[in-house]
């Protein structure tokens, strides 16, 4: 794996945190808009799913931040992380096929649930796309299904406008994408730059080190003959002298 990607992964687990918060926040409000229309058995039984994905997501993410093997896209973990991704989307589409509310004030609550819910992927997970796609998509046509099934011409606008804001929620994710990856990359040539800056800064260091060794130890030479040569012009003045 290159190492834009292992870096997009890292900045992923990096948000998981924001991620499972993001989905035991939403299944809570999602219980709360549902808790009078439906039995509640079945609907904690749904928020008990969810927040299972989520923790086992969560799990997935610190077992991603400890590894030091090389990744792959085939590695257990990153698998896992992408079917999760799948499993959670399939979860929160299931709600209004599971629990449909019978008020439109309601069923309008978590439509605009599911919209924030998308955003909010959108910003945090949209920088490792099969975890954003698997979600984003599942959920989407799964809200879509539940409308359709309700069988009223009334919900297909809901319908349209779901799958609308799905294609601008891609299109938002793709483009996130792409600045992130540029983002890393320039990084990483910036960060490759200031590598071979130093570098050369370190060899002209030596170099200079090295010239003013030379020198010193030329200089050495030079003197001693020089040194010599004064003496021995000193002992001839001294013979003359004598003389």
């Amino acid at each position: 794996m290159d190492s834009v990607k292992k870096e997009q992964i890292g900045i992923l687990v990096a948000h998981r945190i924001a991620i499972t918060l993001g989905a035991v926040s939403a299944g809570l409000l999602a219980i709360g808009v549902l808790w009078k229309y439906v039995t509640l058995g079945p609907l904690v039984l749904w928020f008990v799913l969810l927040v299972a994905v989520a923790f086992y997501r969560w799990w997935v993410f610190v077992r991603l931040k400890e590894q030091d093997d090389e990744l792959s896209p085939s590695t257990p973990l990153l698998v896992g992380m992408t079917a999760s991704a799948f499993v959670n989307g399939s979860v929160w589409g299931s709600l209004l096929i599971l629990f449909f509310p019978p008020e439109p004030l309601s069923l309008a609550l978590l439509l605009g649930l599911h919209a924030s819910y998308v955003s909010a992927a959108a910003s945090s997970t949209s920088i490792y796309l099969p975890v954003f796609f698997g979600f984003t998509v599942t959920s989407s046509v799964l809200v879509c299904i539940g409308l359709v099934r309700a069988g009223l011409e009334q919900y297909w606008p809901f319908v349209v406008l779901t799958l609308l804001y799905l294609l601008v929620s891609l299109q938002l994710g793709l483009r996130n994408n792409r600045a992130f990856r540029e983002q890393i990359k320039l990084r990483f040539e910036n960060t490759a730059l200031m590598a071979e800056l130093v570098d050369q800064r370190d060899r002209a260091e030596s170099a200079m080190r090295a010239k003013n060794s030379f020198l010193a130890a030329a200089s050495h030479d030079l003197r001693q003959p020089v040194h010599a040569l004064g003496l021995f012009v000193d002992s001839l003045e001294s013979y003359q002298q004598s003389d």
